[in-house]
């Protein structure tokens, strides 16, 4: 089963909070990653309303190679908050 897997010894990406600076790059790794502006915009919409709760940016010697935010979603099922 070994033979199959591949092993990564080392890594040469950092993952760290998001910062302002990164912005603009976020935006074009997006827009170039689905083809689009749309999966940006809610990332403006999502930060404008303070409903991200965590944002985070992957990191390589080229810039950042990955971006991820997690926000926050209020949920009701039969009139009750979940």
């Amino acid at each position: 089963m070994t033979d199959k897997m591949t092993t990564i010894t080392e890594l040469d990406v950092v993952i760290r909070d998001r910062v302002p600076a990164d912005d603009e790059a976020i935006a074009r790794l997006n827009d170039q990653a689905f083809g689009g502006r749309d999966e940006s915009s809610l990332i403006d919409a999502l930060r404008a309303t303070n409903l991200g709760v965590i944002e985070l940016v992957a990191v390589e010697s080229a810039g950042i190679v990955g971006h991820i935010l997690f926000s926050r979603l209020d949920l009701v099922i039969d009139e009750r908050p979940v």
